[in-house]
């Protein structure tokens, strides 16, 4: 769960922003503060319009937890880094991975 708040009034702004899968690994807010998303500890990813209530997107990438996340400047790709040492970028309207998936070799991305 996420919650948002106000950062001059100290109170929580609507309702959390809820999901399934597990712990929040990963979180980013995209360029203009339109998109947040989260990355858990099960592989998916989830993200959600910041006025709205409602989840945007939800994908299931991998078993691997994600360890990183970021939105391209335009904000129409996800960038994921996986605890297997995988990234991926998809597509962030349809989901579609547009590269990768890049092996690392590294225990953690």
């Amino acid at each position: 769960m996420m919650r948002k708040w106000d950062c001059e009034t100290e109170l929580l702004v609507g309702k959390p922003w809820e999901g399934n899968g597990g712990s929040i690994l990963a979180l980013a807010l995209s360029l203009d503060g339109k998109k947040i998303a989260c990355g858990r500890v099960d592989g998916s990813i989830q993200w959600w319009d910041t006025d709205g209530e409602m989840m945007e997107g939800f994908w299931t990438s991998c078993s691997q937890g994600v360890g990183s996340l970021s939105w391209s400047p335009s904000g129409d790709q996800l960038a994921s880094g996986f605890h297997g040492g995988t990234i991926l970028i998809r597509n962030a309207e349809s989901g579609e991975v547009e590269v990768g998936p890049i092996e690392t070799n590294q225990r953690m991305v």
